[in-house]
């Protein structure tokens, strides 16, 4: 058997925001998102899932890679993001045969937005 991630899930200072934050920079339609009372599951492709759960957070310790398919896109997500009231760590630059920016979300975990297609 092949080890596969298939859910990721981290802890958040408050659903309900951190909620309309993904849901705004991912842009996922509603069929993608599962609400239950103690969590949040956002569903990606090739079955991957973010569960958001409320908590305590000491300090966030993970650091999440999204791949895109252009620049634009990283441009996009990474705007976004910042419309979302995330802090943009790395404004996004071609590097090494990659574009690729970064971004801090409500929650202090960092997320790098990536584009092989330079």
């Amino acid at each position: 058997m092949q080890p596969k991630i298939t859910s990721i899930t981290i802890t958040v200072h408050n659903l309900d925001r951190a909620y309309r934050f993904y849901k705004d920079v991912f842009e996922l339609p509603f069929e993608q998102i599962l609400i239950e009372s103690d969590h949040i599951a956002f569903f990606f492709e090739q079955g991957i899932s973010v569960v958001l759960m409320e908590g305590v957070i000491e300090e966030p310790s993970l650091m999440f890679t999204q791949e895109a398919t252009s620049t634009l896109e990283v441009d996009q997500l990474i705007r976004r993001a910042r419309e979302a009231g995330a802090e943009i760590v790395e404004v996004p630059l071609e590097e090494q045969g990659t574009y690729a920016g970064m971004f801090q979300d409500l929650d202090g975990y960092h997320w790098e937005v990536i584009s092989w297609n330079t």
